[in-house]
């Protein structure tokens, strides 16, 4: 069989085959790399390829030619093309081509780049090669794309591109200012590592779908506008982003994570949203440990079925900064312990926990905290503050006006569920007391509020009534004994006809029943409780036509 230097077509021949396009042909066949390295790594480093010579040159048409030509693709391995420390002259046009043999260029460099739009391969590896361009929308690969070293001055376009396994972009280096790697839509049957790369514009995998994992950890994003953006994804397995840095807002709106989403000690900052997550839905835990934000955090309506763990979360005292969960659901606990600093604001309006666990160095200073709508199981841990002092403290760090009663509602809920129901009373006299001092009331239900408040606890200390009628008691003894001595203390006219009335047939012979003698402790009980009948208040009355009887007549 003829080699596949005997079968070029003579426009590859009509220039003289270049060391390296010599070696290439040689080494398809065996699968083996065709290496044009020359053991100094920096010499050998694709950022000094405009030093190489010319025999370390291949040309883009041959490398074509050699990965779609039937001829040529009979005569490659079964292991496909494999080139190390070569450059390849144009741009590698491969678009809507379908390439039959595995594809390996290791630390090469293609300075005008790859066209491979709605192109089919089965392998594709670009391990530490240098490139611009990357357009490869709707590009399928049957196994892994590796991009792994890789560093692109252009942005890499894999808009609505299938990869059968797996997308590495570990180390990779993205240049492009504005979107450095668009990969919207795109399916990944496996896993997708971004471990340790760096992207100085937006990286976007919006509605992108991922059979596996999303690892960034130690990742690199920066971008004054949006620097990682994948809105809508769907990623099966768990989503890491350990130690990451993003200059530039983080989204994740509306994204399904089947397994947990880790965001261990990393940094997010932007001037406005730093990491946006409303609407996600995590399967697992979500843990944002030892976590920098400068910007809001959002959370709103996100879906969390394990638990959420700020611990340790530190956020900045720019405007605006703030942790946002209106409307999220926790079915485990929330864990907001030693936030340094705690977020000037702490939104956890409508908001559905299992149970909190927090501290009191973490809450938010005065008008920080919306609680209105929030409702938790309990109190996680034995550090978590469960008196009702510090709770109460807690629900006095939102603002005061409007007033919302369900915080209080909420708190004494769980008081009473855990069997502490002096305390559950005194949060809802708390609440009426707040009430009155926040509520929108008119005058007369302010009047009506402080006079329960004064007499009975709002209600919640009936035993307060007692007291407060033992002191009236006391006193109506010593006001009427007083009026008793000065002689005030005239029969009434209805108290008289019951005395003398007979019953009966007249009976000439009966005897008046005896008019009863005034006893100023027992008068003042009499007239004090209604609905008893100590037989006094009928009989007695100050007089009022005397100089000081206005006055006892007042007090009765």
């Amino acid at each position: 069989m003829k080699t596949l230097k005997e079968i070029l077509p003579p426009h590859l021949k009509r220039k003289k085959l270049t060391s390296a396009e010599e070696k290439l042909l040689k080494m398809a066949p065996k699968g083996e790399f065709a290496d044009c390295q020359v053991g100094d790594e920096k010499e050998d480093d694709p950022a000094n390829a405009d030093k190489w010579g010319p025999e370390r040159t291949v040309r883009a048409e041959l490398l074509r030619w050699l990965l779609l030509e039937q001829k040529a693709v009979r005569r490659v391995h079964a292991r496909g093309v494999w080139a190390r420390g070569i450059r390849i002259e144009g741009e590698v046009e491969l678009a809507f081509a379908r390439v039959a043999r595995p594809l390996l260029l290791a630390e090469c460099a293609i300075p005008a780049g790859f066209n491979l739009q709605q192109a089919s391969l089965v392998f594709f590896s670009l391990r530490g090669s240098h490139f611009s361009t990357f357009s490869a929308d709707r590009l399928t690969v049957a196994g892994n794309l590796v991009l792994r070293g890789a560093q692109v001055g252009e942005e890499v376009l894999l808009l609505g591109a299938e990869i059968g396994g797996d997308l590495d972009c570990d180390n990779a280096r993205f240049f492009h200012l504005e979107s450095a790697f668009s990969g919207d839509r795109m399916t990944v049957r496996g896993a997708v590592f971004f471990r340790e790369a760096k992207a100085s514009g937006e990286v976007r995998f919006l509605g992108a779908e991922i059979g596996g994992i999303l690892d960034c950890d130690r990742a690199r994003f920066f971008n004054r506008g949006k620097a990682f953006s994948a809105d809508r994804m769907t990623v099966k397995g768990s989503v890491f982003f350990r130690e990451v840095k993003a200059r530039g807002e983080v989204r994740l709106l509306g994204a399904k994570i089947g397994g947990v989403l880790t965001c261990e000690q990393s940094g997010f900052f932007h001037r406005e949203d730093a990491f946006s997550a409303d609407g996600m839905t995590v399967k697992g835990n979500l843990f944002f440990d030892e976590v920098k934000a400068r910007g809001e955090v959002r959370l709103s309506a996100a879906k969390i079925d394990g638990d959420l763990d700020c611990d340790g979360m530190g956020f900045g005292r720019q405007g605006g900064t703030a942790l946002v969960a209106e409307n999220m659901v926790v079915e485990g606990t929330l864990r907001l312990c030693e936030l340094k600093p705690p977020p000037r604001f702490l939104n956890l309006a409508n908001a559905q926990v299992g149970q909190i666990k927090d501290d009191e160095k973490s809450w938010p200073d005065k008008r920080g905290l919306i609680l209105n709508g929030f409702v938790y199981g309990g109190f996680a841990g034995f550090e978590t503050p469960q008196k009702v002092a510090e709770r109460l403290d807690w629900l006095r760090r939102q603002a005061d006006r409007p007033f919302y009663p369900q915080p209080y509602e909420q708190l004494a809920k769980v008081y009473r569920e855990t069997g502490h129901e002096s305390d559950a009373r005194t949060v809802l006299m708390a609440k009426q007391n707040a009430l009155l001092e926040h509520g929108d009331l008119s005058f007369p239900t302010k009047a009506l509020y402080w006079a329960l408040r004064i007499t009975t606890g709002h209600g919640y200390r009936p035993m307060m009534t007692l007291s407060f009628l033992a002191l009236f008691w006391i006193l109506g003894i010593g006001t009427f004994t007083e009026a008793e001595r000065q002689g005030y203390m005239q029969k009434t006219r209805v108290g008289t006809v019951q005395a003398t009335a007979k019953t009966g047939e007249a009976d000439e012979n009966r005897t008046p029943t005896p008019y009863p003698e005034f006893n100023p402790v027992v008068y003042s009980l009499d007239t004090l409780i209604p609905f008893v009948n100590l037989h006094q208040e009928i009989f007695w009355l100050p007089e009022a036509r005397q100089p000081d009887g206005p006055g006892f007549r007042g007090y009765l």
